[in-house]
């Protein structure tokens, strides 16, 4: 008989401020490389008064996923984490697959601003609100055990702990695996969704030029565009980003006089998306930080 057939052992790895242990002899803190070859059985959230929380999914969400156990951590400290600062969304930790390796951090407010700091599929995505994102470092059933357990380190309540239940995975499972990561990498290519037309005209062709008579909208629009790009489809109204959102974006009125040299060498490092308005004239540039 396929040893493919057999029941596998159900491990139970139990997070909490202060420790992480697992049923499962191999697991090693030290080495979280390792969560590429379990799957997720179950999920959930036990307070200190002993109460269960599970995920409440959205449509359409993957359930028992390797991102299952990130989102259960949003879910429970959602307004807390919506009430860090900036400065402390950015820093906050995330993984560390080993003592060697660098330690990735930050929760992000778009998929393009994680992107700016690292430029990679291996991401979650969790929705709260009207549409607002938090966007952290994501891969394998491990590689968030370290920003779970920062959560109840600032958050939590003493007794308060997180419990995963997970197995082997089997051979398909393994190569599935694999196929899902290369799908999920061309999915990332692909034409997204936006709301104004020329938000996609600008991403391929990294500048725009509207010109016209004052007062005819080309501020509005470039107010729309940036907007859109920024928030990942989301908002086409500036108003409605959040202020990380914002500070990606720099608006710019010349005065007649300005040299295009005086441009040049103008320091606007750290800005995604440009907006200058030059006599009848308004430039759009975007940067994808690629």
């Amino acid at each position: 008989m396929s040893t493919e057939n057999t029941i596998k052992e159900k491990f139970i790895l139990t997070i909490t401020a202060n420790t992480v242990i697992s049923t499962d002899s191999r697991f090693d803190i030290n080495n979280l490389g390792l969560g590429d070859y379990y799957k997720t059985l179950d999920v959930k959230f036990e307070n200190s008064n002993g109460e269960i929380i599970t995920r409440n999914y959205n449509k359409g969400e993957r359930k028992n996923s390797n991102q299952t156990l990130p989102r259960l951590a949003f879910q429970i400290f959602e307004k807390e984490i919506v009430n860090l600062s900036a400065e402390e969304k950015e820093m906050f930790p995330v993984c560390k697959y080993n003592p060697d390796s660098e330690l990735k951090h930050g929760i992000y407010s778009s998929v393009a601003s994680f992107k700016r700091y690292r430029n990679s599929i291996e991401y979650m995505k969790y929705s709260y609100g009207e549409g607002r994102l938090f966007v952290i470092y994501c891969w394998n059933l491990f590689s968030t055990i370290i920003f779970v357990q920062e959560c109840l380190k600032r958050f939590g309540q003493e007794g308060d702990k997180f419990i995963l239940t997970y197995r082997d995975k089997d051979s398909i499972e393994s190569e599935e695996n694999t196929i899902e990561a290369t799908v999920q990498e061309e999915l990332e290519k692909p034409i997204k969704e936006y709301r104004n037309p020329y938000s996609r005209k600008l991403i391929e062709s990294k500048n725009i030029i509207f010109r016209g008579a004052p007062g005819t909208g080309k501020t509005y629009l470039a107010k729309q565009i940036a907007a859109d790009i920024i928030s990942d489809g989301y908002y086409d109204n500036y108003e409605l980003l959040s202020d990380e959102q914002k500070q990606q974006i720099e608006f710019v009125q010349f005065h007649p006089s300005y040299d295009y040299s005086d441009f040049v060498e103008s320091d606007y490092e750290g800005k995604y998306f440009l907006y200058i308005k030059y006599r009848w004239k308004v430039y759009l540039y975007y940067d994808t930080r690629e």
